[in-house]
């Protein structure tokens, strides 16, 4: 029987839109037909397509598509010995395969950077069994039997699976067979194991002798300490008052030249004190004084600097966690969301397909990854490869850091009872065309009593939602009180309590609202009480976008379109019909919209006469037709 060497089967992989490289912009059919070119095209010896039947094959896979994540085919490879007969792949295929299943696959014969020929097929699986029909749920048992079938088929024609040779060189096992083979194989990863564990127990011998060094040279140095400052007392026991008053006299003469003198030397103080003439006793004491003076000046000095490098810190983890929407929005990028990235085209360079996605990490910070050059880091890596300098992405990313909320939608300053509102340019409430700047503070509505107390006896609302905010604006000396929220521009919408004659305003350039509750369906409203009143109907988990008044409704068309369902509740009026309209004629066809239509004027209004309003499905394909 024939050694077959260091023989594998690498794992399988699926295709389904869930995990397509944003290359091909979420098409898997696409992703499908690369891999199939690729197979036909390098080093083949036998193929069981041509070139021609990929478009056969693509549309066969289409019948598997039930579902926007469904998998409609899968790939793997394994090693074959260089003298296997090739008339025989398809049938060593076949028994190797845990149950019965249609595929099409091709044979390379490559070589290996020693220049050693590796003979491999690739396979290319249907996602069904091809008996029963069922779609395949592969399970570790199915792929322990994979790698069974193989070692047991190559036995057949002859070859016994050998993970090494004894050549004197340490062994190399491939990840696929630490568990699927034993043999020399579990020999190998048993003597591996065990060098670890001595390794981490003379790693962890050699950290106890440090820290017992460690703790020997700090005994030393309290014991030299000690035996200092006992000396020190004895010498100091006896001074007499003519003595004492020579030390003070000589201090008033030698610190105002050390603290005048930039960079002296304690000790080159201390030389001159005895060459001009002061013993060497008043002369140690006068050190001792200017030593730590100067350690606790430098103890001050360390202390600014940690804090000054801490606030750094957090105000670039801050920036670094900042919505990336916002940003994209704000440069003009045009972008689409896919389950947990956005992909978008690279702005800085000529872009034919999506190659770069931003997704959150376990760090919670969000990365931007270029495919195309390879090139990634933060939101300010993304605006320096834009053409800005460091410190202008670190300003621009500062002045669009908006008031931060929590998933759950808590100020997150809640605990101290405040949040502090960025400050940002906004147009005065006379509409005046002047930048100003306003500082506001804001917590959550419904845990500030006379916030509650006011919107429940005028506007009936006994429950306020999370995202609402008193807030506390400052401007141009006179101060703002008032609940409201701030849009995806920074500015604050305030409706005022009590009974001012001015009800509501906006500081700052109006733009709508984004509530994130992290769901794939979004309500849209004209004003904030409509989205108040959705809160007490039970809207709390899909988000949520308040218009702050018709005249927005074109800069919310964009984010409308990353959400699969939008349900348009804009105003019963004409002007919100018109609203619902452009809303409708924007969205994609594959998203599914609906109406909640009502008797009264808005939600607001139907909440507090007690209507319950209805749904109705839009017909998105009638409205593009319009």
């Amino acid at each position: 029987m024939s050694e077959f060497m260091n023989g594998f089967v690498g794992d399988v992989r699926w295709f389904s839109n869930r995990n397509v490289a944003p290359s091909y912009n979420g098409n898997v059919l696409r992703a499908v037909r690369s891999h199939l070119n690729y197979l036909i095209n390098h080093d083949v010896v036998d193929s069981s397509f041509q070139k021609q039947d990929i478009g056969r094959i693509i549309e066969d896979l289409k019948q598997y598509q039930t579902r926007w994540d469904a998998r409609v085919g899968g790939k793997f490879f394994m090693s074959l010995p260089n003298d296997f007969p090739i008339q025989e792949v398809k049938n060593f295929i076949e028994k190797t395969l845990p149950m019965p299943i249609q595929f099409d696959y091709s044979v390379h014969r490559s070589k290996n950077k020693d220049g050693q020929e590796n003979l491999h097929v690739h396979v290319f699986l249907r996602p069904v069994n091809a008996e029963t029909g069922y779609k395949l749920q592969w399970k570790k048992g199915d792929y322990s039997q994979l790698h069974k079938n193989y070692r047991d088929t190559l036995k057949q024609y002859g070859y016994d699976l050998v993970t090494h040779a004894n050549k004197g060189e340490e062994p190399s096992i491939h990840v696929g067979q630490r568990y699927h083979y034993d043999s020399v194989a579990q020999e190998y990863l048993t003597v591996r194991k065990e060098i670890a564990r001595v390794e981490k127990e003379q790693k962890n011998i050699q950290i106890q002798i440090l820290e017992q060094q460690k703790k020997q040279a700090e005994e030393l140095e309290k014991q030299k300490k000690q035996l200092l400052n006992a000396a020190w007392k004895e010498e100091t026991a006896n001074l007499t008052e003519t003595e004492g008053k020579k030390i003070y006299a000589v201090l008033q003469k030698y610190l105002p030249v050390w603290e005048s003198t930039e960079g002296k030397s304690i000790f080159g103080t201390a030389y001159e004190m005895i060459m001009g003439g002061v013993d060497f006793f008043t002369a140690l004491h006068v050190l001792n004084i200017l030593t730590k003076a100067e350690r606790e000046q430098k103890t001050q000095e360390e202390i600014k600097e940690t804090l000054q490098k801490a606030q750094r810190k957090a105000e670039l983890k801050k920036i670094r966690e900042l919505d990336p929407e916002i940003v994209l929005n704000k440069l003009g990028i045009e972008y689409q969301k896919q389950k947990d990235k956005i992909v978008f085209k690279a702005p800085y360079r000529t872009d034919t397909e999506p190659s770069c996605f931003i997704r959150k990490g376990a760090n919670g910070e969000w990365q931007w990854i270029d495919f195309g050059t390879g090139q990634q880091g933060s939101l300010i890596d993304l605006l320096i490869a834009c053409g800005y300098e460091y410190k202008d992405a670190v300003s621009y990313l500062r002045s669009l850091t908006p008031l931060a909320t929590d998933e759950k939608g808590t100020p997150p300053s809640a605990a101290t009872g405040s949040v502090t509102l960025r400050q940002s340019p906004f147009s005065s409430v006379a509409n005046d065309l002047k930048e100003e700047k306003i500082a506001a503070v804001g917590v959550k509505a419904s845990s500030v009593l006379t916030a509650k107390q006011f919107v429940e006896k005028t506007r009936g609302y006994t429950e306020l939602p999370d995202w609402l905010l008193y807030i506390e604006a400052d401007k141009d000396g006179k101060q703002y009180t008032g609940i409201g929220t701030q849009d995806v521009k920074g500015s604050v919408h305030l409706r005022f309590l009590g009974d001012a004659s001015l009800k509501e305003c906006c500081l700052g350039t109006s733009s709508y609202t984004h509530i994130k509750q992290g769901n794939t369906a979004c309500y849209i409203v004209e004003g904030i009480w409509d989205a108040v009143a959705l809160w007490n109907y039970g809207v709390k988990a899909d988000d949520i976008i308040i218009l702050n008044g018709v005249e927005n409704v074109k800069q919310a068309l964009q984010q409308l379109q990353q959400y699969k369902t939008v349900i348009v509740a804009t105003d019963m009026d004409l002007a919100g019909e018109k609203a619902a309209q452009v809303i409708t004629q924007s969205l994609k066809l594959n998203q599914k919209a609906w109406r909640l239509t009502m008797k009264s004027k808005d939600p607001d209004e139907a909440f507090r006469s007690g209507e319950k309003p209805i749904l109705k499905p839009i017909n998105i394909e009638k409205y593009k037709e319009r």
